[in-house]
């Protein structure tokens, strides 16, 4: 990943004070457990508008009319209202509007039940944050590390008790559902 190889992990080398969204268009953010079939998908472009999808796959929940499982789905649009800065490593944004094209439903398609409606991650949120690469790991809300930590482990072999260990990839937090995203570099 280049955003980890690019991350001076012994000193904050990224303190910026003009975060703007180009800093993440090349990236995708991803919520998920890492256990199950289900995950949030979420890319940012330089404008402040947003899209992406959510998916949760339930091949054993079948019905007479459904014999090949459930899908939770939605796809997703939208725009954020412009980054407030809230510290050198963290800026809020808020959801300006937000489309779902499927809207709210089911259906069944070649025996699966498709289940329409707000995507896990986003749904509940009115402030969200961006943090930087650079925070400091400790001084991130727990719930956020909570979904993140596998991926912060892979992304850096350091330990998370350490006092200088830092967040190194950009990080999407919902403050008010408690749910993280992390992200990487589009190939």
């Amino acid at each position: 990943l280049t955003i980890v190889s690019n991350v001076k992990f012994k000193n904050r080398a990224f303190v910026t004070n003009d975060f703007t969204f180009s800093d993440v268009s090349n990236l995708e953010f991803f919520f998920c457990s890492g256990a199950g079939g289900w995950w949030t998908e979420m890319y940012i472009h330089e404008d402040g508008t947003f899209d992406g999808y959510y998916v949760d796959s339930n091949w054993g929940i079948t019905g007479k009319e459904h014999p090949d499982g459930q899908v939770s789905y939605s796809e997703f649009y939208g725009n954020f209202t412009e980054p407030t800065q809230v510290d050198d490593y963290t800026y809020q944004v808020k959801i300006d509007s937000i489309e779902y094209p499927k809207g709210k439903g089911s259906e069944i398609i070649d025996g699966v039940l498709y289940d329409y409606g707000p995507a896990y991650g986003l749904q509940g949120g009115e402030n969200f944050y961006i943090y930087l690469p650079g925070k400091k790991y400790q001084e991130l809300p727990e719930d956020f590390r909570l979904w993140v930590n596998g991926h912060y482990h892979w992304a850096w072999d350091g330990d998370p008790e350490a006092e200088d260990a830092i967040l190194p990839f950009y990080g999407f937090f919902n403050v008010e559902q408690g749910c993280g995203f992390y992200s990487y570099e589009m190939e």
